[in-house]
């Protein structure tokens, strides 16, 4: 029987008056509100900067969740004549920018720590005097904080209760993509180790979402399992191979569908529409060839959901002539995609040219596809061998929002006095 592995705040508690506290440990039923320990890994997990507030410097102290439930019972057990109020906790401090340094370790995500002005209720120490405690119910503290930001001690606790049994998306037994792939057996999957820290990054967001996921090129489908086990609330996985052998893929996993066939010929197309006709995720690890790299985004781009992620994997192959790239080649699949660089900032050469004309290497004229025209292309990021194309919640060209200057003491830019925007 396992013990309950959550942290609670410090209580009093009396004899006579005992409150039973809810605890939850799953993730995705988190209200953190301002909870000091809960809110930081909620944060670190959907990848959003730490809150830290003040310099972070002032102590708190925790108590792991074994320790109260022997100190409760206990207290419930002793003599009836014991008087409280009863302190029952754990002294042992840690400062606030310490507590926010361990959960990024824990997570393994590159969440940024954010200093915020000191609130106005915050107190400078909470350390519990658990004199009492020690000397009249004999139950001090078994567990230092550091402890509590680990997985349980097998050690059984003085009084254990029944908890969920192993609940799997449990928040301490979540698993990097990094450590997914490095760790994995089964299907072979062939990925290189910058990708994996960056799709921790990219797609954290979504990892407790009902997501629907697309893969051009599986292999030998070891990446399909990955994905599975990191996107526990997925809804759909949909891998889509060229090679006959991929017929032969079995999973136990009744989300993830084999596609056998070309992604960019009908046949294929009309079989993953049929699955699913939204994605909020499309990775293309196909042929890597310049012709299908341009073909699969622009007929896969259109199926993302609005706010979804395009990932082209291996775009180092466009460099090599052999897969239809180089350097210097201005029509090849690179070179398109450096021109969206200028699609997305549209709205600042839109009097100058049409995005038909800059685009007419790669379409005719009449034929360029409509939601690059309609302004779906939200940002395209260059990495080493990935290019990410994000598309739009909404549609538009006028991307960069209006100006917002806030203060009222402008001593070096007056503007003349008058701000830009200000109404007159």
């Amino acid at each position: 029987m396992s013990t309950v592995a959550v942290v609670v705040p410090i209580y009093q508690a009396r004899p006579s008056e005992i409150e039973q506290f809810s605890l939850r440990h799953s993730l995705a039923q988190l209200k953190p509100g301002r909870t000091v320990l809960f809110k930081p890994i909620v944060q670190a997990l959907q990848a959003e900067p730490i809150n830290v507030y003040g310099d972070g410097t002032q102590p708190r102290s925790f108590c792991y969740a074994d320790d109260l439930i022997d100190g409760v019972m206990s207290l419930m057990d002793s003599d009836k004549d014991l008087t409280g109020p009863i302190n029952i906790g754990n002294p042992g401090e840690v400062t606030m920018v310490e507590l926010a340094e361990k959960k990024l370790r824990m997570t393994q995500f590159k969440s940024k720590l954010v200093f915020m002005p000191l609130l106005q209720d915050d107190p400078r120490s909470r350390q519990p005097d658990i004199a009492e405690a020690q000397s009249k119910l004999g139950c001090p503290p078994r567990y230092r904080w550091k402890t509590v930001c680990a997985k349980p001690s097998p050690t059984p606790a003085k009084h254990s209760i029944p908890t969920e049994a192993h609940h799997r998306n449990h928040t301490m037994e979540l698993k990097s993509i990094d450590t997914l792939h490095r760790t994995k057996t089964g299907k072979t999957s062939d990925k290189w180790a910058s990708y994996l820290t960056y799709y921790d990054e990219l797609f954290a967001p979504l990892r407790h979402k009902p997501i629907s996921l697309l893969e051009i090129g599986v292999q030998n489908g070891g990446s399909q399992e990955t994905w599975a086990e990191y996107f526990k609330e997925a809804q759909l996985f949909v891998g889509c191979d060229i090679d006959p052998k991929c017929e032969a893929l079995r999973y136990n996993d009744p989300r993830i569908k084999i596609i056998v066939g070309d992604a960019n010929a009908a046949p294929a197309f009309q079989k993953i529409t049929a699955l699913s006709t939204s994605f909020d995720i499309v990775i293309d690890d196909g042929s890597h060839t310049s012709h299908d790299i341009l073909r699969s985004f622009i007929n896969y781009f259109p199926l993302l959901k609005p706010g979804g992620t395009f990932v082209i994997e291996d775009s180092c192959c466009l460099y090599m002539d052999g897969y239809g790239g180089g350097l210097l080649n201005e029509q090849s699949a690179y070179a398109f995609f450096k021109r969206l660089i200028d699609v997305v900032n549209f709205q600042f050469w839109r009097n100058d040219i049409s995005i038909n004309n800059y685009l007419r290497t790669y379409f005719d004229l009449r034929s360029t596809p409509q939601f690059i025209l309609d302004g779906w292309i939200d940002s395209i990021e260059f990495r080493n061998s990935i290019i990410t194309i994000k598309k739009a919640v909404t549609p538009t060209h006028d991307k960069l929002g209006e100006r917002i200057i806030v203060g009222t003491d402008a001593q070096v830019q007056t503007w003349g006095g008058k701000l830009p925007g200000a109404v007159a």
